[in-house]
């Protein structure tokens, strides 16, 4: 595994200390790679476009197990992969699980094929909401638990016992949820409840007593929040609104909790907000943000018969300068594609990957909103790593050269290597690159789940 620092890897690790979030090596570390939730792990350069073809299997981790609901790989971090199961458990007898792996298929792993098991879980409890999500940094693994927000050693020391061994929180933050998957920036856990965007004191410290050690927010904005995740990016917290405009709004806050706040407890009110074109639905859960844009997307239905779908994906000022006016400041769309999408591009090598609606090929689109080259399957993005971007039918993950050159005949580009597995296999839930490793988590109707790891020979 090799982390090459070329000067567009240098860019974005800059961009990432602006932040207070370097990522460790070549590690992935949050939902979307990192707190801007783009997709590109441009650190990584070990699998490229000249040699994606060749990776193999290398590992598979809860084979054959009978998990706690469907499962996704939500990071990798200092040789440790970490996963959460997210099934509806009331009714079904399932407890979601917070599992921890070897990343490189050695401790807690053997046979041939080589299987493995975890090196610790975690009980994340009942909760109102289905999906559970993890965020590592600083030795810390922050889940949005049953009880609300988890944090838990992520060596698996701490308050940790037993064989096999089972972990409980560092700390602990009670909410209901919408969804809260945790988002980790500069010293703060950001998360999503009720409504609320809630910012955290990531060490556990600020606001923290008791025991078991319970956390209050060190700051909260009443927003009305649609997002199921807040987008933390240059000191700019973004979040889904349902209030403002016609169709809801995007806002921004200051992410240390300084302009725009007042109170004791202290709550926090938007520096500026964009107009989206589109309403606010359930497709839309989060926006991202790469350099100094900030990209959303959305679909809705308007009708079952015929079938149509409307909405488009968006860039906007990330600073709230171009397109904005009034009081409150208001920004328009810098340019807008009318496609339905599920959410915004992820964005790598200078090109955007939407996850358009209505299974269409994986289509990619300059700064400018101009469409580039298309993939020759059906595809939605997953990940990008190392000029690569990945891409499932949910059968099969694809990789394609992100810069639509290998592989690429007028603008359509064919698959560099595909995972190949048969018709009817489990369906893909996601997808990480980290270290040199393609993670691919999958899901049988049956419960058994797998995390599936490929590397190069």
């Amino acid at each position: 595994m090799k982390c090459l620092v070329s000067r567009r890897t240098l860019r974005g690790c800059l961009a990432l200390l602006a932040v207070g979030l370097l990522a460790s090596g070549c590690d992935w570390s949050q939902f979307g790679f990192a707190s801007s939730h783009n997709g590109d792990n441009a650190f990584d350069t070990s699998i490229s476009p000249t040699n994606v073809s060749t990776l193999i299997s290398k590992f598979t981790a809860l084979s054959g197990t009978a998990a706690n609901g469907p499962i996704a790989a939500e990071a990798e971090v200092n040789g440790v992969l970490y996963a959460a199961s997210y099934g509806i458990p009331l009714g079904f007898g399932l407890t979601p699980t917070l599992y921890a792996f070897s990343a490189n298929g050695t401790s807690g792993c053997g046979g041939t094929p080589v299987t493995c098991s975890p090196l610790w879980t975690a009980s994340l409890g009942a909760n109102t909401q289905s999906e559970y999500n993890v965020a590592v940094n600083n030795g810390v693994v922050y889940v949005n638990g049953g009880p609300g927000l988890e944090a838990f050693d992520a060596a698996g020391h701490t308050n940790c016992s037993g064989t096999p061994t089972v972990c409980q929180p560092l700390w602990q933050a009670s909410a209901t949820w919408t969804n809260g998957v945790p988002t980790v920036s500069n010293g703060a856990v950001f998360v999503t409840s009720n409504g609320d965007l809630e910012a955290f004191d990531a060490n556990g410290y600020t606001n923290c007593s008791g025991s078991p050690k319970m956390c209050s927010p060190i700051w909260t904005s009443h927003i009305s929040s649609a997002s199921a995740v807040a987008t933390v990016s240059n000191g700019i917290a973004y979040a889904l609104s349902t209030d403002g405009g016609t169709n809801g709004t995007i806002v921004a806050l200051d992410a240390a909790g300084n302009t725009g706040c007042s109170g004791t407890p202290k709550v926090c009110s938007p520096l500026w907000e964009y107009a989206l074109p589109n309403q606010v639905s359930g497709s839309t859960q989060y926006v991202s943000v790469s350099g100094t844009t900030l990209y959303a997307g959305s679909s809705r239905v308007v009708s079952l018969m015929p079938p149509d779908i409307e909405g488009s994906f968006e860039a906007y000022d990330a600073n709230g300068v171009s397109g904005c006016s009034g009081t409150p400041k208001i920004c328009a769309p810098t340019w807008t594609v009318p496609l339905p999408s599920a959410g915004p591009p992820l964005v790598g090598d200078g090109f955007e990957f939407p996850p358009l609606v209505g299974g269409v090929p994986l289509q990619a689109f300059d700064a400018n909103g101009s469409k580039k080259w298309t993939s020759s399957v059906e595809a939605s993005p997953l990940a990008i790593g190392g000029s690569v971007i990945y891409a499932t039918d949910f059968t099969n993950v694809f990789a394609f050269d992100a810069n639509g050159s290998t592989g690429c005949t007028s603008s359509v580009c064919s698959p560099l290597w595909s995972t190949n597995r048969p018709t009817g296999s489990a369906e893909v839930q996601n997808t990480i690159v980290a270290n040199g490793t393609v993670y691919v988590a999958t899901q049988e109707e049956s419960g058994v789940a797998e995390i599936l790891a490929y590397g190069l020979p």
